[in-house]
């Protein structure tokens, strides 16, 4: 391939053409010599090998007589045939019997035995031996030799055929060539002068013609789009270096005007470094950098006056160069952490400056790169050397102040003990006194009033006791599923008697039925809704009182107490919340002063705050927020309470202990215990306790806390380890309200804790729940009366006087039973529907249920 590449396409054809022709023709001419050779080689030995089994016929004669002479005139017939070199018999012995050479010929040495039967081409010449048979039998065998003359005078004449044919057929492959591959060479020579031309004058404007279809002519096809390719291309080149130009040009003017930018953009960034090293040196902090080898790199005047070094000093030197060993420690530890956490770090940092403990508070930050990585640490430090001394004496100060509050706690707690243990006496004793039923009215009547300002002499203690709770820190929340709708019903039954009294129209909004049941501390918002409706009736003398409560998103309620009286002036607005704050609106209605402040304080408690809405001469609202979800149990349908107990019933028997070191108190729980037939054994103080306990083995214990000699704590605390947690039922009575002393009493082994002055109920209550013990109660009439249904009456339609409305409402809120059940006969003597009401608020009497009662009352039209 070498050879042609400085030649021309027209004679790289022509050679091409010449070569396939000169190879195809000597193949053929070889192809048929071949063939030729073969077929004749085929012949030869066919032919010989037909002369050979004649002569073994003519011969077979000889072989037999074993004529010898017959067998050399047999075998010298073959001297007609020329190509016939040699013959020869051999008898059935495979002797030689007969021989013959052509004249002329060099004598040929016969074999002295004949070979196998077969075709033998050795050394030119072509060796057939025959069997020759007669009758089956093999009587001698025939040899003749040939030559191949007639084989290479037949090769010889192919040769110059072939050669004669070679030439001419080459001549006419030149001639039909030479005119032939014009066809192909024209148009290549064509465009590649066209190209020449292009590439010279480089004038993509040209364009080469196709008179074909074929390769060629795809060729001049891409040829000539290569040619518009370049053609539009450098028309784009040329049009996009006079748009560079331009560019370049226009490039040249902005970066003329971004240098003039960039110098007023460093001469301001100079200008605010220099601001801002100003600003840095007159801060009263300590502002420093440092590398991540925590080498500093920039500090401030602060610095510089702190450590008595000059910013040349300190740049590029690491703490241990400047700092004594153990700060420069604590420091680097802290640029550590920073570096390790990628985290700032608020420490405070203590060193001796001029023999004086200074105390700095420093935040170190890290400084990050537009790719986030910290390439130096920053840190501000100010001295908060005296802030720290102030601390320490606000600490001091702030527990002398614990200690004074937590003796004000104590005396509060004192004093509610000291004056809850007569008072227990004084509504103890009126309560025994109400059970006896020979009583006169006026001597009931009087009973009542005694034990109505014993319980609101013990409402202004449990305000006092509250505002003591909650500066404690000890108020605290008794979550509990409630029914929203009955604590509404239970402020309609409080206050409708008194919003009567002053002509007040009472509007109370209730939640629809199904989502009335909620969770949430129900004793505290009942506190909370009783001293705003009971502010808002005190402070309204015309209009309406409400109650709203309106749902919200998240199971949050907006709960609003809202009245039409003179409103709040702004002044008092104020203070309203605080204890003890009245104006002279207040003053003059009466009231301790806490009520509000009680509120605020227990809606803290709760998560809300209480807010106020008041305008003068238009009335005032208050309001909070509470979150209160649904309840997840059911309502419970059968209302649980103790009515009025008469005594035990006959079936049990109940042996009770009474220690308490106060004999009033002692007496009146006695009494209320004997009355009902439990056999009781009294006790002075906790050692009279334990040894009443080993002897007397009650059922139950009601154990006062505060005893001399041995208090009640140490005496349930020996009972628990004489007698075991279970052997004695436990009931702590005390007059500590606080809600931690229950706990620790339940803790100690109590089963219930009584507070001081105790209802009868709760006593009761006890007995029923710890001993399972059963009751007959008063007026107790067949099972049947007891389970009657009420039956349907409009309450709405029956009236009843205001003083008979006011005595069976006050009635059933103090749950005075005998007052009530004096009280129903009246009742019928008031006209229409007034036996109805009779007999229904009878069937409720007997169920003890009072809720009701005062629902049906708060019903009934009261006439004035």
């Amino acid at each position: 391939m070498a050879l042609l590449k400085y030649v021309s396409i027209r004679d790289k054809l022509r050679r091409i053409i010449m070569l396939t022709t000169s190879v195809a023709l000597i193949l053929a001419a070889v192809g048929f010599a071949l063939y030729d050779l073969l077929a004749f080689r085929q012949t030869e030995t066919r032919e010989l090998s037909s002369l050979a089994e004649i002569i073994g016929e003519n011969s077979v004669a000889p072989l037999q007589f074993n004529d010898t002479d017959e067998g050399r005139k047999i075998l010298q017939t073959l001297r007609i045939d020329p190509r016939v070199v040699s013959a020869g018999l051999y008898d059935k012995n495979n002797r030689l019997f007969a021989f013959y050479n052509r004249d002329g010929a060099k004598k040929a040495r016969m074999l002295a035995q004949p070979r196998e039967k077969g075709n033998y081409f050795e050394q030119g010449y072509i060796q057939i031996y025959r069997p020759i048979r007669f009758n089956g039998e093999q009587v001698g065998t025939i040899f003749i030799k040939s030559d191949l003359q007639n084989l290479y005078e037949r090769l010889k004449q192919y040769g110059i055929i072939a050669v004669f044919v070679l030439v001419i057929s080459m001549l006419v492959a030149i001639l039909l060539s030479s005119k032939l591959q014009e066809t192909i060479t024209a148009p290549i020579l064509h465009l590649a002068n066209l190209a020449k031309r292009v590439s010279m004058e480089e004038n993509y404007a040209l364009r080469a013609v196709n008179e074909s279809a074929d390769e060629v002519g795809l060729l001049v096809d891409k040829f000539n789009d290569m040619l518009s390719q370049i053609q539009q291309r450098d028309s784009a080149l040329l049009e996009a270096h006079h748009q560079l130009e331009a560019k370049v040009q226009e490039r040249t003017q902005d970066l003329e005007k971004e240098v003039q930018t960039r110098r007023k953009s460093e001469n301001a960034h100079r200008e605010s470094e220099e601001r801002l090293r100003n600003i840095l040196d007159f801060s009263p902090a300590v502002v420093y950098m440092k590398d991540i080898d925590l080498r500093y790199v920039f500090v401030n005047r602060q610095f510089e006056k702190l450590f008595f070094l000059s910013t040349e000093q300190v740049r590029g030197k690491t703490d241990r160069d400047i700092l004594p060993p153990e700060v420069a420690e604590r420091f680097a530890r802290h640029d550590r952490i920073i570096l390790d956490t990628g985290q700032p770090l608020e420490v405070e940092e203590s060193f001796q400056i001029k023999n004086q403990t200074q105390t700095y508070l420093t935040v170190k930050f890290p400084l990050r790169d537009s790719n986030q990585q910290i390439y130096a640490i920053c840190g501000l430090s100010t001295n908060i050397t005296d802030r720290k001394s102030f601390e320490q004496e606000l600490q001091k100060a702030k527990i002398h102040a614990e200690s004074a509050n937590s003796a004000k706690t104590a005396f509060i707690a004192n004093m509610s003990h000291e004056i809850r243990t007569p008072l227990n006496a004084i509504l103890g004793y009126s309560q025994i006194l109400q059970r006896d039923r020979t009583l006169t009215s006026d001597h009931y009547n009087s009973l009542e009033r005694i034990n109505t300002s014993g319980k609101n002499l013990l409402s202004i203690i449990n305000d006092i006791l509250d505002i003591s709770k909650i500066e404690a820190g000890r108020m605290e929340l008794n979550l509990a599923n409630f029914n929203m709708n009955e604590l509404i019903d239970e402020l309609a039954s409080i206050f409708k008697l008194k919003a009567d009294e002053k002509n007040l129209k009472l509007d109370l909004l209730k939640l629809p039925e199904n989502n009335c049941r909620l969770f949430g501390d129900v004793e505290k918002l009942r506190q909370v809704l009783v001293n705003l409706m009971s502010n808002a009736i005190k402070f309204t003398d015309s209009g309406s009182v409400s109650f709203n409560i309106l749902p919200q998103k998240n199971n949050f309620y907006r709960l609003e107490v809202s009245d039409t009286g003179k409103g709040i002036p702004e002044e008092a607005r104020k203070t309203i919340f605080e204890p003890f704050k009245q104006d002279a609106e207040g003053i003059k209605k009466g009231g301790t002063g806490l009520g509000l402040a009680i509120c605020r304080r227990q809606v803290l408690l709760m998560g809300s705050e209480l807010y106020v809405e008041s305008e003068l001469n238009t009335g005032s609202t208050f309001y909070f927020t509470l979150r209160l979800p649904p309840s997840q149990e059911k309502e419970d349908s059968n209302p649980k309470g103790i009515p009025n107990v008469f005594r035990l019933a006959d079936s049990h028997q109940v042996k009770a202990l009474v220690a308490d070191d106060n004999p009033d108190n002692r007496a009146v729980l006695a009494h209320l215990l004997t009355n009902i037939g439990v056999t009781v054994v009294e006790a002075e103080n906790g050692a009279m306790a334990l040894e009443a306990v080993r002897q007397h083995q009650p059922d139950i214990i009601f154990m006062d806390i505060r005893m001399p000699v041995m208090d009640g704590k140490e005496a349930i605390s020996q009972i628990m380890e004489e007698f075991g947690p279970q052997r004695f039922k436990i009931v702590t009575i005390t007059a500590s309200a606080m809600q931690h002393d229950r706990e620790q009493y339940l803790k100690l082994g109590s089963h219930e804790v009584i507070l001081k002055p105790f209802q009868a109920n709760a006593v009761f209550e006890c007995l029923k729940n710890l001993l399972g013990v059963e009751f007959i109660y008063q007026n107790t009439q067949a099972a049947e009366a007891e389970n009657r249904v009420p039956d349907p009456v409009d309450y709405s339609q029956i009236h009843i006087p205001k003083d008979l409305h006011l005595s069976l409402k006050e009635a059933a809120e103090l749950h005075y039973v005998t007052r009530l059940r004096k009280s129903l006969p009246l009742l019928i003597e008031t006209g229409k529907g007034g036996k109805a009401l009779a007999e229904n608020l009878k069937i409720h009497l007997k169920n003890y249920d009072m809720q009701r009662i005062l629902k049906i009352l708060g019903e009934v039209q009261v006439e004035q």
